[in-house]
């Protein structure tokens, strides 16, 4: 049976604009919201999320490493995989439905770059 307890960092020291900031600046880096996508659909390891996306191993690490920071993501250890496991929290949620539904304005803002 694989252990059930999921770890995330508290959050609640950080001052609300900061955090925003935070998670802005995490999710324009590379791959930031691929990473955060790629957990959508649930909890996965490390390399099947590297794997899915495509992307090198070690910034997919990273990202969850910031994510993880910030609340937006959860990790376990899998005993029967042996490997540890990310999820998205609720917080993470609630900020990829808020991005998802930005997406109209951010192809507004592709277009505006590239004129």
């Amino acid at each position: 049976m694989s252990e059930q307890r999921y770890s995330m960092i508290e959050t609640e020291n950080i001052n609300q604009d900061d955090l925003f900031e935070r998670i802005l600046s995490v999710i324009a880096k590379a791959h930031g919201l691929k990473v955060l996508r790629a957990l959508k659909s649930g909890e996965k390891s490390q390399k099947d999320i590297s794997f899915d996306i495509r992307v090198d191993k070690a910034i997919v690490h990273r990202r969850l490493k910031e994510f993880k920071e910030m609340g937006l993501v959860e990790e376990r250890f899998d005993y029967s995989d042996r490997l540890l496991k990310y999820r998205l929290t609720d917080f993470g949620k609630q900020i990829l439905e808020w991005l998802e539904s930005a997406e109209p304005l951010i192809s507004v803002i592709k277009k505006h770059i590239k004129s």
